[in-house]
């Protein structure tokens, strides 16, 4: 009973964690241009930034909407983890 509840709540916990990082993809096409992005994906795979390439936007109010989803996802991320612990104690 106990583990069918906790499996419960980690579905809805997922859940949650999709829903914030659904609501962070308006603000990325705002804050991240999309040219960059499209540079490193090549057919071998995704290659790393060598530099620091300009963002789009520079709007700390749209800085501080994207740091909040950041923060809402890694909390999530945690809650997620702790659950998946107590579902399978040997991760």
């Amino acid at each position: 009973m106990t583990y069918q509840k906790t499996e419960e709540s980690l579905i809805n916990s997922q859940e949650d964690g999709r829903n914030e990082r659904a609501n962070t993809k308006p603000i990325i096409f705002q804050f991240f241009n999309t040219f960059v992005f499209d540079e490193l994906i090549t057919a071998t795979g995704i290659l790393r930034l060598v530099d620091n390439p300009p963002l789009r936007s520079y709007d700390p109010s749209l800085q501080q909407d994207f740091a909040h989803w950041i923060q809402q996802i890694k909390g999530s991320n945690f809650i997620i983890r702790n659950k998946l612990k107590n579902l399978l104690p040997n991760i």
